[in-house]
Parts: structure tokens; sequence; C-alpha cells
């Protein structure tokens, strides 16, 4: 963890203020979208959000059992999630996390 992790309401959040929360030893990225958080931990996450592209982030089922990152939040391999859908920055994030390719939509 990052010694400038920053707390609230028993979430704990990374330097980069996204949202680190543990499910069978898998680490998932929450967007702080519809987290309320203060005016100025906000200008940050507004300034990092600009600085990565969307075309870069994986997504995630946040279920215990998922074991599959996608290319988009709309591919039809999440349709059967129950849980919230996640993000990573990137593929080799998500690699590194235990997931694998989505054979749905990374054909």
């Amino acid at each position: 963890m990052s010694q400038n992790a920053i707390y609230n309401e028993n979430k704990q959040f990374d330097s980069h203020n996204v949202c680190i929360s543990t499910s069978e030893n898998k680490i998932v990225a929450q967007s702080l979208i519809s987290e309320k958080i203060s005016e100025s931990d906000n200008e940050e996450y507004n300034k990092k959000e600009t600085e990565s592209s969307a075309d870069d982030k994986v997504y995630v089922c946040g279920g215990k059992y998922s074991k599959k990152f996608h290319s988009t939040s709309k591919c039809k391999g999440l349709n059967n999630c129950k849980s919230k859908i996640y993000y990573y920055d990137s593929q080799s994030a998500a690699l590194k996390a235990g997931y694998e390719y989505c054979k749905i939509c990374w054909k």
C-alpha cells in the first residue's frame, strides 16, 4: 500500500484516488466518480482522470469468482455480473492481479 493512502468512510484509497478493496486475494479498483470526497481530492482525481485514456481501461466483475477482464464494460461476458463492475487502468495491471483475457471481447 502506498504511504499516501487516503481513508474515507471505511474505504481505502491509494495516492491515485482509486478505491482499493480485496476479494479472494484480488485487488480491484473502483472509480471514485460516485464517491463523496473533499474538493481538493476531487481536483486531484480529475487531474489523474484526464491523464489516462479511457481506451486503456479494462473492466472486471467484482464477484469473488470472476476471472476474466474485458475491453468494454458492455461486453456480453459481464451480463451475469451481480456485483459492481470495476476497472483497471491497463491490461498489464489486470494480468498482474490474476485475471485472464475474456474470449468474447478480446478476439
